[in-house]
């Protein structure tokens, strides 16, 4: 369908907007909830490996703050506010390490598939948002805005520079996120 059919109007346009919002809600997404207004951040720990600071966190958030998101921050150390390249993939591939070694703070979160070998700690929000039926890869592009949301209270980030990207399923979730 043409999609831009009786738009004359940046009004019509947002109307549509939301019009298209709804059918990859109802066919491909699911709702996601929306940003919670309580996250916290617990350090869990940090130790340095060649050069680069690696830090442990646990984000909790939602009701009652049962909502948990594990992320890992690579820090280089170049002076910030740093760049930052956020992906789900573990430190064991290489993304995160590329984007490290070329001057960005790379942040892990812990929302993919448990094939490649960690939890997904995504799994646990449908039971904890029931009113939301968002997908798989929406809970993961969900997750990872959470994880922004913390970055954004980091002084060395630089909140104009942060970067997701994915390939295939990651690659869609990528895009919600």
């Amino acid at each position: 369908p043409d999609v831009l059919a009786n738009i004359h109007s940046p009004q019509d346009w947002l109307a549509r907007q939301q019009e298209i919002r709804g059918q990859m809600e109802h066919w491909l997404t699911g709702r996601m909830p929306p940003a919670p207004d309580n996250l916290r951040a617990v350090v869990l720990g940090e130790q340095r490996e060649d050069g680069i600071t690696i830090r442990d966190v646990r984000l909790e958030f939602g009701p009652g703050h049962r909502g948990t998101l594990r992320l890992q921050l690579l820090i280089p150390p170049h002076q910030g506010p740093l760049p930052v390249f956020l992906t789900n993939h573990n430190r064991w591939r290489p993304w995160a390490a590329t984007a490290v070694a070329r001057g960005y703070m790379g942040v892990i979160y812990f929302a993919a598939d448990p094939i490649y070998g960690f939890e997904d700690d995504s799994d646990r929000y449908i039971e904890l948002y029931p009113d939301y039926d968002f997908s798989c890869l929406a809970r993961w592009a969900w997750a990872a805005s959470r994880a922004v949301d913390y970055l954004y209270t980091l002084p060395e980030v630089d909140r104009r520079y942060i970067a997701i990207s994915g390939h295939s399923r990651n690659g869609k979730q990528a895009v919600l996120a």
